[in-house]
C-alpha cells in the first residue's frame, strides 16, 4: 500500500513537471530567436561568458569586445554589424527587425533596412532611409553625446521632434543638451536640430570614410553561443 502511494506521488510530480516544461519551453525559444553568425578576431564575451572564436547569436544576447577585438555579425548578404574593440551592445528583435542597442564604443552597420541602431541614452534610433544598402557608423563619445555618420547611402535618425536624414558623406553630432555642461559648437550651414529630450543635432560633412575596413576580417572557427537555447 505504501509503495502504491509513493508511485502515485511520483507520477503526479512527473506530470506537473512535464506540464511546466511545455509552458516554459515556447517562451524560452521565442526569447532566444537566432539573429546571425558572429566571428571575432580575438577575445570577447557573450552574456558575460568568454569566447575567442565564432558564435551563433540570438536575440537578447549581450556582446562585449575586449581591447584588441573586432567582432563581425553576419545576418544576411546585405546585413552586417561590426563592433570595434571596447564596445558593448545588446541585440534584440522588434517587428522583424534587428535592433543593436549600443551602450559603449563604436558600431558599423551595413543594412538594407533590417538592422537598426538604438542609442537608449539619447532616445534615438538610426536606420537606413533609402532603397539600397547603407553603411552607418555610430560612436558613443560620452554618456550624453554620440556621433552618427552616413558612410554610404542615406540614414534616418528618429527620436527628435522630426526625423532627420543624413546623406552619404554627412554626419550628425547628437548631444543631450539638457544634461550637457559645455556649450555646443556653432552649427555649420545646413544645421537641423532640436527635439524631444532636448536633443541637439549638428550636421557636418565627413572628410574621410575609413569604416569599410571593419568588414575585412574573419575568424577560422564557428562555435555555438553560450546562450543557445
Amino acid at each position: 500500500m505504501g509503495d502504491t502511494t509513493v508511485k502515485s506521488v511520483l507520477s503526479a510530480i512527473l506530470a506537473i513537471t512535464l506540464s511546466m516544461l511545455l509552458v516554459i519551453t515556447p517562451v524560452s525559444a521565442s526569447a532566444k530567436e537566432f539573429v546571425g553568425i558572429g566571428t571575432a578576431s580575438g577575445s570577447a564575451r557573450i552574456n558575460g561568458m568568454e569566447f575567442s572564436s565564432g558564435s551563433n547569436l540570438y536575440s537578447s544576447d549581450r556582446v562585449q569586445t575586449e581591447a584588441k577585438t573586432n567582432f563581425l555579425l553576419s545576418i544576411a548578404p546585405d546585413e552586417r554589424v561590426a563592433l570595434s574593440p571596447g564596445t558593448l551592445a545588446q541585440l534584440r528583435t522588434e517587428n522583424g527587425a534587428l535592433i543593436v542597442g549600443l551602450e559603449r564604443g563604436k558600431v558599423v552597420v551595413q543594412s538594407a533596412g533590417h538592422t537598426r541602431i538604438s542609442l537608449v541614452q539619447l532616445g534615438v534610433l538610426v536606420k537606413n532611409a533609402g532603397q539600397t544598402p547603407a553603411l552607418a557608423e555610430v560612436i558613443i563619445l560620452s554618456e550624453r553625446q554620440a556621433q552618427v555618420s552616413a558612410v554610404r547611402g542615406s540614414l534616418e535618425i528618429t527620436g527628435a521632434s522630426k526625423p532627420i536624414t543624413l546623406l552619404a558623406g554627412q554626419g550628425a553630432m547628437l548631444t543631450d543638451a539638457s544634461l550637457s555642461m559645455a556649450m555646443p559648437p556653432p552649427a555649420p550651414p545646413g544645421y537641423s536640430g532640436g527635439g524631444t529630450h532636448d536633443i541637439a543635432i549638428f550636421i557636418f560633412v565627413l572628410a574621410v570614410a575609413t569604416t569599410a575596413s571593419f568588414f575585412a576580417f574573419s575568424a577560422a572557427h564557428t562555435t555555438e553561443s553560450p546562450s543557445k537555447p
